[in-house]
């Protein structure tokens, strides 16, 4: 069944990179292109500093900017992990305030070693497999081929929103598991397609929660939306 959600997310990525929803009115400090189309990079380290795709991608140090910087990676404007949110909200200050209390369950720390870091969790955009808490991710940690040329962005695996059932509209079953369907899926209100793993046992459905792959709360049925 994870074969199967990785496929359905690769293939909704792709089909959805031009589709004039992802329009963020900032400018590209790299290339000064606006408004952003597509992906936008937002660093954290420099004062209102934002990279279009193209200038993440190929590196770009204007100004006093440093690739290796912390970033959050927008998909949809004023969206990060599925919350609506404000330019003003994400800085690391506030971001440091609001994952607090977060368990980064499972994860390691590839700097300390640390299992279960609390936290802010950054993930290395060339290393695979490769996250840093805060305290690494900020003081230069390099190891093993990690480099502090290579950007690091922030991840999460906390359940993202809720969502009322009427708002997903379910496609095609692309195939079942012992604990539940896949389908291809469309969130009405964004028109936006999301990978959707509907968990049977029911013949009723409270709610549609959108979560992380990961996350392991499972009390009653529901239909999980994986995020592209």
């Amino acid at each position: 069944m994870q074969q199967i959600l990785t496929r359905l997310i690769q293939g909704t990525k792709r089909g959805g990179e031009d589709d004039g929803h992802e329009l963020h009115h900032v400018t590209c400090d790299g290339c000064g292109d606006s408004p952003i189309h597509g992906d936008r990079y937002k660093c954290l380290q420099c004062d209102n500093f934002n990279l279009c795709s193209g200038c993440f991608e190929r590196r770009a140090e204007p100004k006093k900017h440093k690739s290796g910087h912390l970033f959050v990676h927008f998909r949809l404007p004023n969206e990060l992990f599925g919350r609506a949110v404000s330019n003003n909200d994400v800085t690391l200050e506030k971001l440091i305030e609001f994952y607090a209390k977060e368990v980064n369950k499972s994860a390691t720390c590839d700097g300390c070693q640390i299992l279960d870091f609390v936290g802010l969790r950054f993930k290395c955009d060339l290393c695979p497999d490769y996250d840093l808490c805060l305290k690494c991710a900020t003081t230069g940690v390099t190891t093993n081929d990690h480099k502090l040329t290579h950007p690091l962005i922030l991840t999460s695996r906390r359940v993202i929103v809720q969502i009322s059932i009427n708002d997903i509209e379910l496609g095609e079953k692309l195939g079942s598991g012992a604990f539940g369907a896949v389908h291809k899926a469309r969130w009405i209100s964004k028109n936006r397609p999301v990978a959707s793993e509907f968990l049977e046992g029911s013949t009723t459905v409270a709610g549609v929660r959108v979560k992380q792959a990961d996350d392991e709360d499972d009390d009653g049925p529901k239909i999980i939306c994986h995020l592209q």
